[in-house]
């Protein structure tokens, strides 16, 4: 079907409500005796045979086993807790097994007495049973045996709003979870490990290490070069040799990051993707050779492995970058850096700990394929090309040649992969705990994609088959190469619903190789609107920059489908997810974002057509019919209060985004108008307060880079330099991501006066990787 929904009916059945409890009780791998009894309450009211709920209780174990289990739900507990409440509530009885079967849940599902009590004022109960033990819901099911009057289903909606509205929040844990790890602080410290080792550096060694940071600085590949060869003569055996100067020289890996940098191509008949510095990373891959082999030579162990372990997790952060943006070019130079680092320190902790991650990215890379899954086993074999070849490393990644491509194959075919052994050091804290955080980002964010291509492959998707096909013979009747064709070719499709997928998707589907596509959609927060056609259905209209030679073809939601959708995103409280998904359907790269996605079209009339033409009047008429049945909608209550604060009203402005903050606590785009405007009142502390939160939550969000650096800089010519720190990570971060943007060229311009050093300095410090994917 054109719109994505799966065929049939998608109402919950007994089967597919138990389901859902029985993946709640096995999300944690602990099925607990308590658990049992509540699954065993809950089968005997849905009226299943035991056997029957045996089976489905299995099912849930397995696949927590398989690992599809998770953080992502179709219904969050809260809200799953709500539809128990219905259904039991619903024929005005609560008998002594579902009072038990609702404490049951409650302590399941960590919901208080108060929650409770809270959720049974958002529909009608007969006085009588507001009890002091409130009991626990059942999701609405949709068997004949089901007590839920058909007439419910709009109360139904309507309660699940009213929780939401009780609990701000509640499904956007996914995002609150960027608030629990502060990046900037753990690079701060990172950045004083450096810093303290260039101040101890040879005269000689520093200044080779200016000559090659001004190289990177001016994007010469001969000052590289030369820089990078005069450490290397300072590393020869018959000098003397300082601790500082072999750390130093490991770093220049390390400042790598800073060349992987792309950006919109000129030429708009070739891919939309760049890489401008590509001669530059392959120069410095190849002249650190010789540099690590100095290094392992000299045999020195004091603070070696512990600076190794550093950078080598950086590579495997590089690593994990290229493969999530599809940025394939720099892979194999990125192998030969991790073997020679490798080689340094075999036995650092992190280098057997990488063993793991680097399971999963072999994994993601074979889900790609193409071309990314070769480049990925280049730099598998580029590790095997070491010693010992026991090493859990070296033995994982010849595992993931054989399952990728066994014929390339780095070992003869017959050889007989080794038993690995365990790393006999103690790991290095700073690095371990770097590379741990890695290993569980990347596991969640695999999780979430491969339940979302799992939703994909059961839903009818033959339309973006035809097209391809379509597409391919017209280049083939034209004399034009099909690859290189269809690799122009996105579709953007809405799916308000995915089997076992609990977020509406706007998902853009590329029909070639994704990689330029994915430098259009660059970043964390991909804003779209919905435009309502002459049909009143539905069509995704980008809100960000698409290369000229990209076709996009948007397919309508019939108009008979939009309620569907409605319900989705007040079932998610206005959580949604955008999804650029690869030619074969088995990998994704999604963004996670709220409250900006709007079913009634009146967002996109508000500021597509209305504002930009300074048609206050009617723009906020449209905001407030996209708010009516839609609090949650933050994106129309910050447009309202931008309205407001054009007109000089800061006590409106004020009111409505504190008003969308109440809805979307963690709507990155409130938290920075409301930053923002404490600025405009002098208010830096709090001002402060809303940007580094905002920050924390989408990394690149350019205004609040920019607010919080002019701040900072303020901060900086009062001579505080506890600024520094925070100038030094977003400035640098935002040249990373926008580095050619008005938005850089503005504050470097201002920070000229303070320091003419100081903003061109942000194009050579090294930071996250948030930022230039």
């Amino acid at each position: 079907m054109m719109n994505g929904r799966p065929e049939g009916s998608d109402s919950l059945s007994r089967e597919e409500l138990f389901r859902m409890f029985a993946d709640e009780a096995c999300r944690d791998g602990i099925l607990e005796d308590f658990e049992k009894k509540i699954l065993l309450n809950v089968a005997r009211f849905l009226r299943m045979e035991n056997d029957e709920a045996g089976r489905i209780l299995q099912d849930s174990h397995e696949r927590f086993e398989q690992g599809l289990l998770g953080e992502s739900r179709r219904f969050e507990p809260r809200a799953l807790y709500l539809r128990a409440l219905q259904g039991i509530y619903a024929d005005g009885q609560v008998d002594s097994i579902e009072e038990q079967m609702l404490a049951g849940l409650r302590k399941m599902f960590n919901i208080s007495l108060e929650d409770h009590e809270a959720m049974l004022k958002t529909f009608a109960v007969p006085a009588a049973m507001v009890k002091s033990e409130p009991s626990l819901e059942v999701p609405v099911v949709s068997a004949p045996e089901s007590s839920m009057p058909k007439e419910s289903a709009k109360a139904e909606v309507e309660a699940e709003h009213n929780l939401l509205s009780l609990s701000p929040g509640s499904t956007t844990g996914h995002l609150a979870e960027r608030l629990e790890f502060n990046r900037q602080q753990a690079w701060f410290s990172d950045q004083c490990n450096w810093y303290q080792i260039q101040r101890r550096v040879s005269e000689p060694m520093a200044q080779n290490w200016n000559r090659f940071l001004i190289g990177l600085q001016q994007g010469s590949e001969k000052e590289v070069y030369n820089a990078l060869d005069a450490i290397d003569d300072l590393l020869g055996p018959l000098n003397e040799i300082l601790l500082a100067d072999v750390m130093m020289a490991l770093g220049a890996i390390r400042w790598s990051r800073v060349l992987l940098k792309t950006r919109f191509a000129n030429d708009r008949n070739g891919p939309a993707r760049t890489w401008p510095l590509e001669n530059i990373y392959m120069r410095l891959s190849i002249k650190m050779g010789p540099i690590l082999i100095s290094i392992d030579h000299l045999r020195i162990r004091e603070g070696i492995e512990e600076v190794a372990s550093l950078v080598f997790v950086h590579l495997l952060e590089d690593l994990a970058m290229l493969i999530e943006s599809r940025h394939i070019d720099p892979m194999p130079h990125l192998g030969s850096l991790m073997r020679m680092v490798f080689r340094v320190a075999p036995k650092a902790g992190v280098m057997h700990r990488a063993a793991d991650l680097l399971k999963m990215l072999a994994a993601e890379a074979k889900r790609q394929g193409g071309i990314l899954a070769y480049q990925f086993v280049q730099v598998c074999r580029n590790i095997c090309d070491a010693e010992p070849r026991n090493h859990p490393l070296i033995v994982e990644a010849d595992q993931a040649i054989l399952a990728i491509e066994p014929e390339e194959r780095f070992f003869p075919q017959d050889y007989q992969t080794p038993m690995s052994r365990p790393s006999a050091n103690k790991p290095y804290d700073p690095a371990m705990q770097r590379l741990e955080r890695l290993i569980t980002e990347t596991a969640g964010k695999h999780e979430t994609e491969q339940m979302l291509t799992a939703a994909l492959a059961k839903i009818d998707l033959s339309i973006l088959d035809d097209t391809k096909i379509n597409a391919e013979k017209s280049a083939a009747e034209n004399g034009l190469d099909p690859a290189d064709f269809i690799e122009r070719y996105v579709i953007a499709m809405i799916l308000p619903e995915l089997p076992d997928y609990q977020r509406p998707v706007m998902a853009f589907f590329s029909l070639g190789f994704a990689g330029g596509h994915h430098e259009e959609m660059k970043g964390g927060w991909c804003h779209i609107w919905l435009k309502e056609n002459a049909k009143k259905g539905l069509q995704i209209w980008p809100d960000f920059p698409v290369f000229p030679s990209t076709e996009l073809l948007s397919l309508p939601l019939s108009g008979s489908d939009v309620p569907v959708l409605k319900e989705a995103l007040q079932r998610s409280g206005g959580a949604y997810d955008v999804a650029l998904v690869d030619p074969d359907r088995k990998s994704a790269r999604i963004w996670h974002q709220v409250g900006d996605l709007d079913p009634t079209g009146n967002l996109y009339l508000a500021e597509h057509d209305l504002l930009p033409a300074e048609n206050n009047a009617e723009a906020l008429r449209c905001l407030d019919a996209a708010l009516s049945g839609q609090p949650w909608l933050s994106g129309a209550l910050i447009q309202k209060g931008l309205i407001a604060k054009r007109s000089d009203d800061r006590a409106t402005a004020r009111k409505y985004f504190a008003e969308a903050l109440s809805v979307q606590p963690h709507d990155p785009h409130a938290l920075t108008r409301m930053g923002v405007l404490e600025k405009n009142e002098n208010q830096l502390e709090k001002c402060d307060e809303y940007l580094i939160k905002s920050l924390h939550i989408l990394p690149v969000q350019p205004s609040a880079m920019v607010t919080l650096g002019s701040d900072m800089l303020s901060r900086l010519a009062s001579d505080d330099s506890s600024a520094l720190p925070l100038w030094d990570y977003y400035i640098a971060g935002l040249h990373a991501h926008r580095g050619d943007s008005q938005d850089f060229r503005e504050i470097a311009g201002v920070s000229e006066g303070l320091d003419p050093k100081l903003a061109r300095n942000a194009t050579i410090v090294p930071v996250d990787t948030v930022f230039y994917i």
